[in-house]
């Protein structure tokens, strides 16, 4: 049974005087204890380097890392651990895919223009170096996405790869993967989805989405900050040439040349971050004990709740279809810094204003100040909600 405040139990942050009403998970999630003790373990039982020394420590930590890899690749449905790279975020996932995949000039990369930033520019920088051919299909008005417009470019040919986020961090909305994934095979293009939203709510399969590429961050799905990780399909990642070499990637070297050592260790240049890879593995672990359908049930009741209670208000605009666990919203006497400081000010409640790096569908919709962005996360509860809605009622009165 999904009892939530035996999960906020888990957390220290929230336990104590002055526990905040935390709506920012779409950007940090907190951490629970488990993930906080396996990187304090690390550091002090057995704080070496991997992959290189042969002495106790240093067999500990590789054995611990190779651990966390195979971990992160059964949470995702990966054939086995040798497809996960280890990156500091979905960002650098999505910048070493860009740099190192074999496009050449006249390829087409598809993306929407509701993409987070990190999956936009990189994809406009390589356009102009490599000259690749970069397009952005249109969401529907209200945000959803276009499988006839994405249908239109398949058709116009040439389209290597579709780059595209899976649950967005606008407003919690999911495209429909597995669609959209049988008809870019049908035009023989990849497939790169970006989970960072939805792997803290959802259950993920790379196989049940046959996506060729997949990245996730770490810090949102309540593991450390400077963690994540880069799917490839096995045939996909030998064709990749990385992009940052060195110490950990080679097999040999001469004064000529070297050779580079097999995925994904020629990926993983210099000392990883150890400590941070072992509480993304403890992060894992914490998330697969429980029920994600209940979680994302729970996560998304509260902000259906949440939607109720802001519509009665005048003056508020919601944004989004009411799925996911996201609820963004603007009012029109204030703007959305103005509405996050009172939160927090009145309600002691945490939420996300601006464009949340969403720049180009932020402007398409009119509102180049952005939204008010309340996330929710496993611990959050109804009596927060209650409170939400009780402040915004002490903030509209101020009208």
């Amino acid at each position: 049974m999904f009892d939530v405040m035996e999960i906020r139990k888990q957390f220290p942050v929230l336990s104590g005087n002055s526990v905040p009403v935390y709506l920012d998970s779409a950007c940090m999630a907190m951490k629970p204890e488990v993930v906080l003790s396996a990187m304090d373990e690390y550091y002090r039982t057995f704080p070496a380097c991997g992959g290189r020394s042969v002495h106790r420590f240093g067999e500990k930590v590789e054995r611990k890392v190779s651990e966390t890899r195979q971990k992160v690749s059964r949470f995702i449905g990966a054939k086995n651990k040798d497809e996960i790279i280890f990156t500091r975020n979905t960002t650098e996932g999505i910048n070493l895919l860009v740099n190192s995949f074999p496009f050449v000039e006249g390829d087409v990369v598809v993306t929407t223009d509701k993409e987070h930033n990190s999956n936009l520019i990189p994809w406009q920088l390589l356009a102009r170096k490599k000259r690749i051919v970069h397009k952005i299909i249109k969401r529907k008005d209200d945000g959803t996405f276009d499988m006839d417009a994405l249908g239109r470019v398949l058709k116009e040919g040439r389209v290597r790869m579709l780059a595209l986020t899976h649950t967005s961090n606008w407003d919690g909305e999911a495209i429909p993967a597995k669609e959209i994934s049988k008809l870019a095979k049908q035009y023989g293009a990849l497939l790169f989805l970006d989970v960072a939203q939805t792997l803290p709510h959802k259950k993920v399969n790379v196989q049940s989405l046959d996506a060729d590429f997949l990245a996730g961050s770490g810090h949102k799905m309540y593991g450390p900050t400077g963690t994540g990780f880069l799917y490839g399909k096995e045939e996909h990642l030998r064709t990749l040439a990385p992009f940052m070499v060195g110490g950990g990637t080679v097999a040999d070297v001469s004064p000529e040349t070297h050779v580079l050592l097999p995925p994904p260790a020629c990926f993983e240049a210099g000392l990883q971050d150890y400590a941070g890879i072992l509480g993304l593995g403890a992060a894992v672990d914490f998330l697969q004990s429980f029920d994600m359908a209940e979680v994302s049930e729970h996560e998304e009741s509260l902000a259906r709740k949440l939607r109720a209670g802001l519509s009665a208000f005048e003056g508020v605009r919601l944004f989004g279809d009411g799925s996911g666990s996201i609820v963004s919203f603007t009012h029109n006497k204030f703007e959305p810094e103005r509405v996050a400081v009172m939160l927090e000010e009145v309600g002691g409640i945490m939420v996300r204003s601006g464009r949340h790096c969403v720049h180009l569908f932020a402007e398409r919709m009119g509102l180049p100040k952005g939204t008010v962005r309340a996330s929710f996360a496993m611990y959050n509860t109804e009596a927060e909600v209650n409170t939400f809605v009780a402040t915004m009622d002490k903030i509209v009165s101020l009208t």
